[in-house]
C-alpha cells in the first residue's frame, strides 16, 4: 500500500468576493515567487477597523475541480480566529509561527502587512480524500470571516484557486524472503 509524504500546494490565483467597510478598509492578498524553483509567498496586507480576535470566525470549505465545475468536498469547518491560529496544529501554526513576535492574537484595529509568508505542508498527517485519488488536483478554497456572535454579519469573503500536489512513499514494502538450501548459479526462480 502507499501512504502520502508530502502535500505541496501551489496558489495559482485568488478573488476576493467580498469586504464589509464597517470591519475592513483594505484587504489586500497577493502570491509572489522569487525565483523558478523557489516557493511561492503569500503577501496579506489589511486594514482591520474594529480588530480581529475570537469575535470573529473562519469557515473554510474545501472544493475539487472535475469535469470542468468544483464540486464540494467532505472537508469543511469553521473555528475562532485566535484559536484557529493558536490551537489548530497544521495551518493555524504555519501561520502563526511567522507572524513578527510582536503581533499576538487579538490583534487591535489598524494595517497590517504580512509579507513573504510560506507555504509549508511538508509534514500534514493526512491523505486528502478526492474522488480519484488523484496526485495532482486542482482545488479552491473558500474562506469566510464572520462575526461569531452574529453569523450573518459577514466580515469577508475570499476564494483561492490552486493545485495540490501529493506525493506518496511506499509504506510497508516486505522483502523479498530469501530461498533456503541449495542455490545454483544462474538458476534463480527455480
Amino acid at each position: 500500500y502507499f501512504t502520502f509524504q508530502a502535500i505541496e500546494l501551489v496558489p495559482e490565483w485568488h478573488e476576493t468576493e467580498y469586504t464589509n467597510p464597517k470591519y475592513i478598509g483594505y484587504l489586500s492578498v497577493t502570491f509572489s515567487k522569487y525565483s523558478r524553483n523557489g516557493p511561492r509567498f503569500v503577501n496579506l496586507e489589511v486594514e482591520t477597523l474594529s480588530g480581529a480576535g475570537n469575535n470573529m470566525s473562519l469557515g473554510v470549505a474545501l472544493y475539487e475541480y472535475l469535469g470542468g465545475h468544483y464540486i464540494p468536498t467532505p472537508i469543511q469547518g469553521e473555528m475562532m480566529f485566535c484559536d484557529f491560529l493558536l490551537k489548530e496544529p497544521f495551518l493555524g501554526q504555519m501561520y502563526y509561527k511567522q507572524l513578527p513576535p510582536n503581533l499576538t492574537c487579538p490583534f487591535p484595529p489598524g494595517d497590517y502587512h504580512l509579507m513573504n509568508l510560506t507555504i509549508n505542508l511538508d509534514n500534514f498527517p493526512y491523505n486528502i480524500p478526492f474522488t480519484y485519488s488523484s496526485l495532482i488536483v486542482k482545488i479552491r478554497l473558500d474562506i469566510e470571516g464572520f462575526i461569531t456572535a452574529n453569523r450573518s454579519d459577514i466580515v469577508f469573503r475570499w476564494k483561492t484557486f490552486d493545485k495540490l500536489t501529493q506525493s506518496i512513499k511506499n509504506g510497508n514494502k516486505k522483502k523479498k524472503p530469501k530461498k533456503q538450501g541449495l542455490q545454483l548459479i544462474g538458476m534463480d526462480n527455480v
